[in-house]
């Protein structure tokens, strides 16, 4: 009974064992990050303009806004830009305050209306900020770049970072003394760099006009791969 009890101790023993050290392989791996750019041509761009105007009445600051605005829009749908391609993206009527004075005084109200423009013919972005400034916008927050369907531009990055990723886990498994055994997981990341903003004045329109430059955008692929370990 007791040597029965021993060799029936001994197994669930040698089977923990096991069990522990099959634990620790599974968790032994090489972990690795890959990353790629692909750079593409922008093929649409984003241009913020608006129109601030002040008086000493609130609602005849906005009526004033109101009647600017709706002149800088036709002008901008003049260039060729369908109203669908133009939307409000903030306004705002606030105080101006004088603070100078003791107590703080009021002194008048401003008030504010941005619309974002999209412009799938990049050679309109000149003639619309000119158009614009033209017809009394003078308020702008750049111009931004982007393409609509980055979907190829993602996979083809994604395909570089993961071929970085197995080049830089062989080299370290052949440094190593060991071999890669399966991928254990698998996590994937990125995004799209933008070229930075173009920023403009916002003088009269000359005769030129506004030479904008779209540059490239970077589509960025990151991926953290976990090998397996075979000793």
């Amino acid at each position: 009974m007791y040597r029965a009890l021993a060799f029936i101790t001994a197994l669930i023993l040698l089977l923990c064992a096991g069990s522990m050290v099959w634990g620790e392989e599974q968790q032994t791996g090489i972990i690795v990050t890959g990353s790629a750019d692909v750079q593409g041509q922008p093929d649409v761009a984003y241009v913020t303009l608006g129109v601030n105007t002040q008086d000493k009445i609130a609602a005849t600051a906005a009526q004033a806004n109101a009647a600017a605005t709706d002149k800088v829009i036709t002008a901008i749908i003049h260039v060729g830009i369908p109203k669908t391609d133009i939307r409000t993206s903030s306004y705002s009527i606030g105080t101006m305050t004088d603070y100078r004075s003791n107590p703080p005084v009021i002194t008048g109200y401003q008030a504010s209306n941005e619309v974002q423009v999209t412009i799938h013919d990049l050679a309109k972005i000149g003639p619309v900020i000119d158009a614009a400034v033209a017809a009394g916008a003078n308020v702008a927050n750049g111009v931004n770049f982007g393409i609509e369907n980055d979907t190829e531009l993602r996979q083809r990055a994604l395909v570089l970072a993961i071929k970085s990723a197995q080049a830089k886990a062989q080299t370290m498994a052949e440094v190593l003394g060991v071999k890669l055994g399966p991928v254990l997981s698998a996590t994937e990341a990125g995004g799209v760099t933008p070229p930075r903003p173009v920023m403009y004045g916002m003088a009269k329109a000359e005769a030129a006009p506004t030479p904008i430059m779209p540059g490239q955008l970077t589509v960025n692929a990151s991926v953290t791969v976990v090998y397996i370990i075979i000793r």
